[in-house]
């Protein structure tokens, strides 16, 4: 703020005599000396008292007149915004009045009132009116948040089979930033890490305390499909011991697939082919391999039963005769050592009979 220095002339220190300022006819409290300096607008005179107790007042009157600074108020002293944005930061506008901003104390911007910013900085403004007063501002301080751009790395190959995954990862984490990983557009998790498990283009966005936010580079992963199948017929079969059993075949879902034939969960040495014949007990499947090598097992599982050979006995039926003067009279009955669901009788290699039992004729 400027101000007025009033002085008294003549002036005299001759004892007993003292001087009184005055304002608009007011006594000035303290402003006894033969300078005044006020910015206050007004009327001002001085009043002079002597030894002998008179008084004179100054001959003549100071009218000051003092005029208003321009006002140089700001919208805000501390702006902020995320990078790639800007602010507006301003006084009051008025007609007449000229503008000479500052950044960091160098020139910048344009005779106005307000101005756009895009970076950080101190910035002040000089305002001077039409009545030629002049003002400056505060420090109007700016900052642009800036969230550094995240990077993706990868635990594992990012083409793999279906029913593998790979885990995604923030390299370049920063205290109090939280990040959403999107598949697509599709928000699918957050955290710094995440569990890819279908394909797709991945990025990660990372924002902090204010919302300012920063998109990582996309990375795409790829899941190959597993191949399906079925082996046919479905059974399940019941064949015996010896027999050549059922013949299997396997069909898949893609060109190119390979196959291992397996009982009971083990792989059959050799059984590498769309057929087998299954000729021993247990459940047959088939480990499906496509191209890419990603592998799958049948989607049913055939069950073959085999049954072992019987091995009969004979023995003694009961109420035979042997009659070793006179043969004729001898009868022998036989049996099976147990019931069979069928009994055939041979002698020297001769079907001569069926049924559980048989009896050596006499003679």
């Amino acid at each position: 703020n400027e101000s007025a220095t009033l002085t008294i002339n003549p002036f005299t220190t001759t004892a007993g005599v003292s001087y009184q300022w005055r304002l608009n006819g007011a006594v000035i409290r303290g402003a006894t000396n033969q300078t005044y300096v006020t910015n206050v607008s007004g009327v001002y005179d001085v009043v002079a008292s002597y030894p002998t107790g008179c008084t004179e007042t100054s001959r003549n009157q100071i009218t000051l007149n003092v005029l208003p600074p321009p006002d140089v108020t700001p919208t805000a002293t501390t702006v902020g915004f995320c990078d790639g944005s800007n602010a507006n930061i301003g006084v009051p506008a008025v007609v007449g009045n000229s503008y000479v901003w500052t950044k960091d104390g160098a020139p910048f911007g344009c005779n106005c009132a307000s101005v756009n910013v895009t970076e950080s900085g101190q910035y002040q403004v000089t305002v001077t009116a039409a009545n030629g007063c002049k003002a400056t501002s505060v420090i109007i301080n700016v900052t642009e948040w800036k969230v550094v751009k995240p990077n993706i790395t990868a635990d594992g190959p990012l083409a793999f089979c279906d029913g593998e995954d790979v885990v995604l990862t923030v390299a370049n984490i920063e205290a109090g930033v939280t990040y959403e990983w999107f598949r697509g557009a599709t928000s699918v998790g957050a955290g710094t890490s995440y569990t890819a498990t279908v394909g797709g283009s991945y990025t990660v966005v990372a924002t902090d305390s204010h919302g300012c936010s920063s998109t990582s580079d996309p990375v795409n992963v790829t899941v190959w499909p597993l191949s399906t199948g079925n082996i046919g017929p479905v059974g399940p079969f019941t064949i015996c011991q010896n027999d050549p059993g059922p013949v299997l075949t396997v069909t898949s879902s893609q060109v190119g697939d390979t196959y291992q034939w397996l009982l009971n969960g083990t792989p059959i040495p050799g059984a590498t082919g769309n057929t087998y014949t299954a000729n021993k007990d247990g459940d047959y499947t088939v480990l499906i391999t496509s191209t890419r090598g990603c592998s799958n097992l049948t989607a049913n599982t055939v069950h073959v039963t085999v049954n072992p050979l019987p091995i009969p006995f004979i023995v003694d039926a009961g109420g035979s005769i042997l009659d070793f003067c006179t043969p004729g009279n001898s009868v022998i009955n036989l049996t099976a050592d147990k019931v069979y669901a069928d009994v055939k009788w041979y002698r020297n290699n001769i079907l001569i009979a069926s049924g559980q039992d048989y009896t050596i004729p006499a003679g």
